[in-house]
């Protein structure tokens, strides 16, 4: 998964550093985006596999 990480980056810049803090104010919002990037690919994954 660490592959997703530049695109999460170029989708929104700070939110690598906001996952890595909880207490950054907008870690709610990173963590969502995040979990919504790994699902995605999950499910890209498994309609690939067949």
């Amino acid at each position: 998964m660490e592959y997703l990480q530049p695109a999460l980056v170029e989708a929104w810049p700070d939110a690598y550093e906001a996952i890595g803090r909880r207490s950054h104010p907008q870690y709610k919002e990173a963590a969502c985006l995040w979990l919504g990037f790994k699902r995605g690919y999950i499910l890209a994954k498994e309609e690939a596999e067949g």
